[in-house]
């Protein structure tokens, strides 16, 4: 289940994530506290831990997540504009999972924005003059015309 979804401000990347008041239904937080620890597995499998913090005093309680949060952006290489979206699942113990995934805008097909996972595009860090990206494009340009991957044919694009 979606708990929200969110555009990455300069705040976000350079500071702490800013979290949606409405999500905080989604988190238990000890009564009388003002954080709780979370484990986030990301599309890898890759488990992050992060703290999710709230005002002590004001109107509102103004959720963040903090500890954790800049290693992760660090990591994935994330930027301005990227978009997360943050979900928990719940095992069959009644555990929940919380999951991250971060997508980017990569280009314009056929007047359709893509986005690309963050973890499929090469490591930001690295020489690479572009991003090479794994399509995975369903896109019905008419009724009996489709482009893209099927399970016979598996495209690599490298966009420069």
């Amino acid at each position: 289940m979606e708990i929200f979804t969110k555009l990455l401000t300069k705040s976000d990347i350079e500071s702490k994530l800013a979290v949606p008041t409405t999500a905080l239904q989604y988190f238990s937080i000890p009564e009388g506290g003002h954080c709780t620890d979370l484990m986030v597995t990301d599309s890898t499998g890759q488990g992050w831990p992060f703290r999710l913090y709230i005002r002590a005093s004001g109107r509102y309680p103004k959720p963040l997540l903090t500890t954790g949060w800049l290693q992760f952006v660090r990591t994935k290489g994330l930027q301005v504009g990227d978009k997360v979206i943050f979900s928990k699942e719940e095992e069959k113990t009644g555990r929940k999972q919380y999951k991250i995934e971060v997508k980017r805008h990569t280009f314009v097909l056929f007047g359709k924005h893509i986005q690309a996972e963050v973890d499929q595009l090469v490591d930001p860090k690295s020489d690479t003059k572009g991003y090479q990206l794994e399509c995975d494009l369903s896109l019905r340009l008419s009724q009996n015309t489709k482009v893209g991957c099927s399970k016979v044919y598996e495209t690599k694009a490298l966009f420069i």
